[in-house]
């Protein structure tokens, strides 16, 4: 009869609905995830970048900062200080400062 009939194409519909909404919760959970995974990789690019440019500024000042550190040294020491004897020390802290 009719009322059977719709029953049926209602209990179908709710069945069509709810396949639906969990294809599309499955889709979405497969998205975030993928940004997720995206977001991580361009975040380790990005921190071995900023580690490489920082190794390269201080590569290249280093130099000068011994040279600095050492005519500072002198000044206050009242004497020279050597400035190839203060090289290693000035280059160790500059790798570690900590």
């Amino acid at each position: 009869d009719v009322h059977d009939q719709l029953v049926d194409v209602r209990t179908e519909a709710a069945q069509v609905i709810d396949a639906a909404r969990a294809e599309a919760e499955a889709e979405r959970s497969r998205i975030i995830s993928a940004a997720e995974a995206e977001v991580a990789t361009m975040k380790a690019e990005v921190e071995a970048e900023i580690e490489a440019a920082r190794a390269n500024a201080l590569s290249g000042v280093g130099p000068q900062v011994a040279e600095l550190a050492t005519s500072a040294a002198s000044q206050v020491m009242g004497r020279t200080v050597d400035l190839s004897a203060a090289r290693p020390l000035v280059e160790r802290y500059l790798n570690n400062p900590n």
